[in-house]
């Protein structure tokens, strides 16, 4: 058995079953919906993550992240913006009924701006999702496998020029997760009792350059 087995499907449902998102208002203040999108194929359970597109002065220019964005006026719930933003940025619906949960309020900060609150929502396809349709936010969109994701063979550390400080990442898409979206998946790692706490704070993994993300900062 691998040190960290991935999540499965059956932990998905086992854990959450909560759909208050339908209903939840859109906050007034500063704040972003984002929606883990999960999706059983061939016995894997992969996630949906997108490439942000190169864009001067973004703080998240060129990461990986998962669809989403902030509240437009038109709006009701936090649903409501989830599944207009991953539909405008990856041209995937999200029924309502695919919601099964959330993550609660995860604050992101973007260096030196204001905090940002976020609200990633959980959902599980049940049907097989259409093809991307990536708009001008994206360059890139995939279904990652969650083995992927929590094999430890695949995580590193890495040190970003910027600001000198050391970040453990996880390779995907030719790239790193890490940062925001990476605090994310730990949080649900922890809520769906699959941790990745020991590679998250591991002192011994191997050392990455930091190229893939140093190539996307501009501006």
């Amino acid at each position: 058995m691998p040190d960290h087995p991935s999540p499965t499907t059956q932990d998905l449902r086992r854990v959450f079953s909560d759909t208050a998102a339908l209903c939840t208002p859109v906050p007034k203040s500063r704040a972003a919906v984002v929606a883990m999108i999960f999706y059983p194929q061939d016995g894997a359970l992969k996630l949906c993550l997108g490439r942000r597109a190169t864009v001067a002065g973004d703080p998240w220019s060129g990461d990986l992240a998962f669809p989403g964005g902030k509240p437009d006026r038109v709006d009701v719930s936090l649903h409501d913006t989830a599944a207009r933003e991953t539909y405008e940025e990856t041209g995937l619906v999200l029924p309502r009924e695919c919601l099964i949960g959330d993550l609660g309020h995860r604050p992101a900060h973007s260096g030196g701006g204001k905090p940002l609150a976020t609200f990633p929502l959980i959902y599980l396809m049940q049907e097989p999702p259409s093809p991307f349709r990536l708009n001008h936010e994206l360059v890139d969109a995939r279904w990652v496998s969650l083995e992927a994701l929590w094999d430890a063979a695949n995580w590193l550390r890495f040190t970003y020029a910027p600001n000198g400080g050391d970040y453990a990442a996880v390779r995907a898409m030719d790239h790193y997760l890490w940062g925001y979206s990476l605090r994310v998946l730990h949080e649900f790692s922890l809520r769906i009792e699959r941790p990745l706490t020991s590679l998250l704070e591991s002192s011994s993994l191997p050392r990455g350059d930091g190229a893939p993300i140093a190539g996307t900062r501009i501006g």
